[in-house]
């Protein structure tokens, strides 16, 4: 099949040469599989914030350790907890594969930690920063990171990352209410959405 290096005209994605249509020629190839012939158009991805991209590209001892441990981190700054009904009848000497059976959920939790028990995931964000790092450190899971690159990331995220807003701004409107007030996160079904994309959810799950 030789390289996958001829690009898409359109889209520049990158093809076998025997992709090609069959009605294109080897001199000026036309691909289908990925934007249709130029009939899809998506918009280009923006840039990652400076911090983010430094530690992804960067070769210096914490940028590498950061690639390292990429996962770890991004678990230690969620703002959900993944709900799933895990398949652990694979096994083998292979990569590891993670076989979810079902449907995938995000748990998110209530907006407060509940009495006696750590913040955890979006929690996190309506702490002051340094009691956030403080929390994030001294979890057993993160024992391995480093607290710099961890609060590289955490302070970009507030500075970047619209959810933290609208965390902090949920505390504000609700941390005046008595005991005898509850809220609670609906999700509104616009009927003029594609009802293939942005149907409701036929089962509710409760948070952590």
């Amino acid at each position: 099949m030789g390289k996958m290096d001829v690009p898409c005209s359109d889209c520049g994605a990158l093809h076998w040469s025997c992709e090609k249509l069959a009605k294109s020629s080897q001199a000026d190839p036309k691909f289908g599989m990925c934007c249709f012939s130029g009939k899809i158009k998506l918009p280009k991805l923006n840039n990652p914030p400076q911090e983010l991209l430094n530690l992804l590209s960067a070769q210096d001892p914490a940028s590498k350790k950061f690639r390292d441990h990429i996962r770890s981190y991004n678990n230690a700054l969620a703002m959900t907890s993944l709900g799933c009904d895990q398949d652990k009848s694979i096994h083998g000497g292979g990569p590891y594969v993670f076989k979810v059976q079902g449907r995938v959920y995000h748990r998110i939790g209530s907006l407060i930690p509940l009495p006696g028990k750590p913040p955890l995931y979006a929690q996190l964000y309506i702490y002051d920063p340094q009691e956030a790092l403080h929390f994030r450190m001294n979890h057993l899971a993160n024992a391995a990171l480093d607290i710099g690159t961890m609060q590289i990331l955490q302070d970009m995220l507030y500075r970047h990352h619209p959810g933290v807003q609208f965390y902090k701004q949920a505390l504000e409107l609700t941390q005046g209410m008595g005991p005898d007030q509850q809220c609670k996160i609906a999700l509104h079904f616009d009927e003029n959405t594609d009802h293939c994309r942005y149907n409701l959810p036929t089962q509710q799950f409760k948070g952590d």
